[in-house]
């Protein structure tokens, strides 16, 4: 069975959460998002699995963000399981003022547990820093 209207518009109602938090530097808001058992994937780093975890991997790579334009946003999927791809592009802001831009591409896997998508795995590539 494809991925309902409804389960569609769920995902893009978290991702936008996400989005938002990550800005806010909500990282407790995003965790709120995801399983248990979450896993991150960095490019170029460790595998990172657990919201103990991770959060302690989030607090080692903080940097106050001050955009983060989607695009190309697409999300797949049946009533159980769905991954969601979109290219990103995140402006940071270091603490004497210097902009870094960097563009890339994130993939989620996302399953619904009990009636509620959760974020199982995360992973991103970098394709441009600037």
């Amino acid at each position: 069975m494809a991925l309902s209207k409804k389960d569609n518009m769920t995902i893009k109602q978290i991702h936008q959460t996400w989005i938002e938090s990550e800005i806010d530097g909500e990282m407790e808001k995003q965790l709120d998002l995801c399983s248990s058992d979450i896993t991150f994937i960095p490019p170029d780093a460790s595998v990172v699995t657990g919201k103990d975890q991770i959060k302690n991997w989030l607090k080692t790579n903080e940097s106050k963000i001050e955009e983060i334009k989607i695009s190309n946003l697409r999300i797949e999927g049946n009533n159980s399981i769905a991954y969601k791809v979109a290219d990103f592009e995140t402006i940071f802001v270091s603490e004497n003022n210097e902009k870094t831009r960097i563009k890339g591409m994130h993939l989620w896997i996302l399953s619904k547990i009990n009636t509620i998508w959760l974020v199982r795995a995360v992973t991103w590539s970098i394709v441009k820093e600037y």
